[in-house]
């Protein structure tokens, strides 16, 4: 127990230059079992530090952070650790991936019910929502850590803490919030940066971004995927070929058949990988709006505009980002919270909360209707109905 308390100790004195998330104010301090899921490499171990910083210190012997992969718990049960912990004065577990640890499930269960005085906290990919066993999620309480926002990719490179906007003030008072935000510095500077390698946090490392999604994305096949669905990895070339393919094409309509014959495998394999993906964090799949074909996603994006240029490093960057890029980026920023659908309609991308027709783009290209939203790239400032595409980067 105390080497693992050394090992806790020297992770939060090495914890530096981290942005505070906003989910941290969101989580209920009251709920007991608590799940913080999200797709590899947003930055969920280091929140879990950062929250046993604020709210614990280091050398506090009442909390204490594990990673699941540590070789003790082949032969150890957690439920006995737990109790252990607890015996000793312990408060809060924090389990990081706690899919490496194959009875999860029922152990967190069996800690919640018989240490009432005990708090977990854990963290894991979005593939264990769902799976097997669901009693302790419903028990507990489970959160999303979504990649870094605009806002925050902003703030750990100039350190200027800028506002959380809320939706309807965005259509509403756009202008008054760009102006007042551009007091402070012009967010649009940031833009072509975020779109590139913003969204992870492996920025602050000053790595090879583009290597480091690349390796990103080959973990979360080949170990999220591939382990926590419990696919045969023969089968991975399969996964990797699909999600290439789906980037090349997309954003796109959902062309089953298409990518069946692209990866050499039956619609109905394709349909569950496609959904695999976009559990795991890589793909968003929409419905179109008013169709009348409801069940199944009709188009798909990928997850977030760093995953386009680390699977296409041949796309355009600069002042001649995309419309593709742009729409990635908005989609990615306003999905979180809202119903975001297709649209059906040829002007239109995206019809949000129902009745919110929006069409993203470089510049307005087709004829402008007071109706409808356009969320613009490269303005500083927008009217009327014309938003800057930077300011959705400010909801979360």
């Amino acid at each position: 127990m105390e080497s693992l308390f050394r090992t806790h100790d020297h992770l939060l004195r090495a914890q530096d230059n981290t942005v505070r998330r906003m989910l941290m104010d969101e989580i209920d301090p009251k709920e007991r079992l608590v799940g913080i899921v999200g797709a590899r490499g947003v930055g969920k171990t280091t929140f879990l530090l950062d929250w046993v910083n604020e709210n614990y210190g280091s050398h506090n012997r009442k909390c204490l952070y594990i990673n699941l992969n540590q070789f003790m718990f082949t032969t150890k049960r957690l439920v006995d650790f737990a109790g252990e912990f607890v015996a000793m004065g312990g408060e809060t577990l924090l389990l990081d991936q706690i899919f490496k640890y194959p009875s999860w499930k029922e152990e967190l269960l069996e800690c919640y019910e018989k240490y009432p005085a005990l708090r977990i906290i854990y963290s894991g990919s979005p593939l264990i929502v769902g799976v097997g066993n669901t009693d302790v999620l419903s028990v507990g309480k489970t959160y999303e850590l979504p990649g870094f926002s605009l806002r925050e990719f902003i703030y750990s490179q100039s350190g200027v803490q800028l506002p959380v906007v809320q939706w309807d003030d965005i259509l509403n008072r756009h202008m008054e919030l760009a102006r007042e935000i551009q007091t402070k510095l012009n967010p649009a500077h940031w833009v072509n940066e975020y779109l590139q390698h913003g969204y992870y946090p492996y920025f602050l490392e000053q790595n090879s971004f583009s290597e480091d999604i690349l390796k990103n994305i080959n973990m979360t096949l080949e170990v999220d995927v591939m382990y926590i669905r419990n696919i045969d990895q023969r089968l991975l070339p399969k996964l990797r070929k699909l999600i290439y393919l789906m980037s090349i094409e997309g954003p796109a309509l959902l062309n089953v058949s298409s990518l069946a014959k692209g990866i050499d495998t039956s619609r109905a394999t394709v349909t569950n990988y496609v959904n695999f993906l976009r559990d795991a964090g890589l793909v968003t799949l929409l419905h179109k709006n008013g169709s009348a074909e409801v069940k199944a996603p009709s188009v798909y994006y990928l997850q977030n505009p760093n995953l386009v240029y680390a699977l296409l490093p041949q796309t355009p960057v600069g002042i001649h980002i995309g419309s593709d890029v742009c729409r990635t980026f908005f989609l990615s920023q306003v999905f979180r919270g809202r119903e975001v659908e297709a649209s059906i309609r040829g002007n239109v991308n995206f019809i949000i909360n129902g009745d919110q027709e929006f069409r993203v783009d470089r510049e307005i290209t087709a004829r402008y209707n007071p109706k409808r939203y356009y969320a613009v790239n490269g303005i500083h400032m927008g009217s009327r109905n014309v938003i800057p595409l930077w300011l959705f980067g400010f909801l979360y």
